[in-house]
């Protein structure tokens, strides 16, 4: 019986397979203001006269002098077209509506929202479909300052919410320089406990669109495409003053930093923005994983997060909004339209306008999240300049410790004809792996002397040139293809 260690590898040659990501329209799926049949929902005369969230102070013991002193320089992904755009903007640009059962059409509540009404409990009313009965309701009453983001609600609300359905030219109309350049926003969160002292200024990004395709068969090009794009990044600052981490936000995974690591002369911290999706990372000219994809997306290496530093810079402490004073604060519902089922797990949920930040998750999420401690995850590769043999060495121990913690992304190094067989193979043999090796591979080494390069484009890992004790029996090859290193078989079959 073959090792587990290189059972992925000779199974992957058997078959030549491959897949690859469909062409979308980003536009396609939306629903343009004012189409099809609608009614408008339940409501009061105007907003309540009681004083809006936004009166009060901003909370969380924060100060917008210390926000604007450690306020991030976000560098956008090269060539990206979803640039950030004013939130206010994008109400004003919208229609609210509520999302009803799939086979019910949405209800226009207000064609023209405005802020200060959508952060009103009293403004708006409505409530969930009868199952089967598109023009019945029933249960209790919704407004938009409960938690009413379709699929956010599952328990009681199922797909069912508000959310703002925005004009489609809104999507590529934001700036980050210049006149009219986007504001960002500032939110304050006290440590409590161990944290006791710090406070979290956690710094909201709001893009009008985010482009990110699935390419499963049967998704036909939808995916995780989605009007509407919330992103963060959080600044731990000491009880002191002083800035201590900083914790990147991607997608639905959250790492830190220690602040001098990331922080540019100027004082500032430097967050990279992923082209298309924006999730934030802190290292540019790199290629990340989507951690929080299905393990089997994950590893066709297919939907992988890119970052930049040779896109546009965005000085945000130059227009830095305490989020706790915007006129929308409280509104919970979704920013962005709702997307139709896809058939991959929860994709449908990922394809709709996100929750933008709001007083539920500020309680609920922020104060946990903003004081995590997980580490960030090193790249799958970086396209700063180095000489082949550093970057195929990278490559092989990126594959090795993705073997140790049995992480179906291994494929991912796979020549990509193999990688869905790799997949089938990894499944099969991950068990075949003991504790102890799992433990070694997962912090494996590679000897560089002991690496054989066969020619340019072709380099050869005996098992010598693991600094580890391992099982396996066979040399891993990798060869060239379009700049890019992978694992194939002896033979050098791509």
């Amino acid at each position: 019986m073959r090792k587990a260690l290189t059972l992925v590898l000779f199974l992957a040659v058997l078959v030549a397979a491959g897949c690859g990501p469909e062409e979308k329209d980003p536009s396609s799926g939306a629903t343009p203001p004012g189409n099809g049949p609608s009614t408008t929902a339940p409501s009061n005369a105007g907003p309540s006269s009681e004083a809006p969230p936004t009166a009060g102070p901003a909370g969380g013991g924060g100060s917008l002098e210390l926000a604007k002193k450690y306020a991030p320089l976000v560098r956008m992904g090269q060539g990206e077209k979803n640039l950030p755009i004013d939130a206010v903007f994008f109400i004003k640009s919208s229609e609210l509506r509520w999302n009803r059962d799939d086979r019910c059409d949405d209800t226009l509540v207000d064609r023209t929202p405005t802020p200060e009404k959508l952060a009103d409990p009293n403004a708006y009313r409505a409530q969930k479909t009868v199952d089967g009965e598109c023009d019945q309701r029933e249960g209790r009453e919704y407004n938009t300052t409960e938690r009413t983001r379709p699929f956010a609600n599952k328990e009681t609300l199922g797909k069912e919410g508000y959310f703002l359905d925005s004009l489609n030219f809104l999507h590529e109309a934001g700036k980050v320089t210049g006149e009219n350049a986007a504001p960002a926003y500032v939110e304050y969160v006290e440590g409590t406990e161990a944290n006791q002292g710090k406070t979290a200024y956690i710094y909201w990004f709001f893009y009008p669109y985010n482009t990110w395709t699935n390419p499963t068969p049967g998704a036909k090009g939808k995916g995780g495409n989605h009007e509407g794009d919330w992103e963060r990044i959080t600044v731990v600052v000491g009880a002191s003053g002083k800035p201590e981490g900083v914790v990147f936000s991607q997608h639905d995974t959250k790492c830190r930093m220690d602040f001098a690591k990331v922080a540019g002369k100027d004082g500032h911290p430097v967050a990279y923005s992923a082209t298309g999706t924006h999730g934030s990372y802190p290292i540019g000219d790199a290629r990340y994983k989507i951690e929080s994809l299905p393990p089997a997306l994950k590893a066709l290496g297919m939907l992988e997060d890119r970052t930049s530093s040779r896109g546009q810079t965005w000085q945000t402490w130059l227009d830095l909004k305490e989020v706790q004073r915007e006129p929308w604060w409280g509104y919970a519902g979704g920013w962005g339209e709702v997307g139709g089922p896809i058939g991959a797990g929860d994709l449908d949920k990922h394809q709709t306008g996100p929750e933008g930040p709001n007083p539920i998750k500020h309680t609920e999420q922020m104060a946990k999240e903003a004081f995590t401690t997980d580490t960030c995850p090193e790249p799958v590769s970086r396209d700063v300049p180095q000489d082949d043999k550093q970057a195929v060495i990278k490559r092989v121990e990126y594959y090795l410790h993705a073997l140790g913690r049995k992480d179906p992304s291994a494929c991912s190094i796979a020549a990509p004809k193999f990688r869905p067989l790799c997949l089938f193979a990894f499944e099969m043999s991950k068990d075949d792996t003991s504790e102890q090796e799992s433990k070694v591979l997962r912090t494996i080494k590679i000897d560089p002397d002991r690496v054989r390069k066969v020619s340019d484009k072709r380099y050869e890992f005996p098992p010598s040139s693991l600094l580890g004790k391992t099982s396996m029996d066979g040399a891993l090859v990798m060869i060239k293809l379009k700049k890019q290193w992978y694992l194939t078989d002896e033979k050098g079959a791509r």
